[in-house]
């Protein structure tokens, strides 16, 4: 399983780039066929790690086919995750569980001028925990989205990568407004003001290509991984502030 870390060690470390952002213009929005929530302010919390842990396993077969997508729900997830928030305090922790990033096809049957057309679900299930110093549970919030979307079936190509994009994307926008708005009503003890009206600079997100796991689009975006002395049965890379361990389990 992956785990994803976003420690603050990382932020005491940025004073430089803070002070080069501050010559340079604000994020745009993504482009049309990426999914990134850069352009959009951090969310810091009073923790000392933010931890992405992936509890959902694609089956990888009809009727799912997320892993079809140039840009999985799970990876958009992650993204969401990194874009988003930010770790400012000392101690503990945030862990936010994928406990289902699914996309399921179905041909439509029960109206009639849309037979023979196909039926997309995607769907996000999300808990989002802080945890104290000795990792003991203290607030929990969960957020669940749908998303549907008719597509032809003869669709393919270009046309299909950008409706499947187009259908992540709206998901992701309905958790990114449920998720920041329970979090700034049920997490508020655990806020903190932002650094800086203008954050440092992130790296631009692009889509990833071919019909792969989901895993495996987030190892293909975070890079190559090497092998960690601290854990044996993993491996670690960090990129930026993102620190990303493959366990076995």
């Amino acid at each position: 399983m992956m785990h994803l870390v976003l420690r603050r060690g990382v932020i005491l470390a940025v004073g430089a780039a803070l002070a080069l952002a501050a010559c340079q213009a604000v994020p745009e929005e993504p482009a049309r066929n990426t999914i990134s929530f850069a352009h959009l302010p951090r969310i810091r919390l009073n923790v000392a790690a933010v931890e992405v842990v992936p509890q959902y396993r694609s089956p990888m077969q009809a009727p799912y086919v997320e892993h079809e997508f140039p840009t999985p729900p799970e990876t958009a997830v992650v993204r969401w995750v990194r874009d988003r928030l930010e770790a400012g305090g000392f101690a503990g922790k945030a862990v936010v569980y994928i406990r289902e990033a699914s996309v399921i096809r179905a041909q439509q049957t029960d109206v009639p001028f849309l037979l023979g057309t196909e039926r997309l679900r995607a769907r996000v299930s999300m808990m989002l925990e802080v945890r104290d110093r000795d990792g003991v549970p203290q607030h929990e919030i969960k957020v669940e989205a749908e998303r549907a979307r008719n597509v032809k079936p003869n669709l393919g190509g270009p046309d299909r990568d950008r409706v499947y994009v187009t259908l992540v994307r709206d998901l992701m926008n309905d958790l990114d407004v449920a998720l920041e708005q329970q979090i700034r009503t049920s997490w508020r003890q655990y806020l903190l003001a932002p650094l800086s009206a203008v954050e440092p600079p992130r790296p631009a997100l692009g889509l990833s290509a071919g019909a792969t796991s989901t895993h495996s689009h987030m190892a293909a975006e975070f890079g190559s991984f090497v092998p960690s002395a601290r854990s044996p049965g993993s491996a670690r890379r960090r990129t930026g502030g993102l620190e990303t361990a493959i366990g076995r389990g």
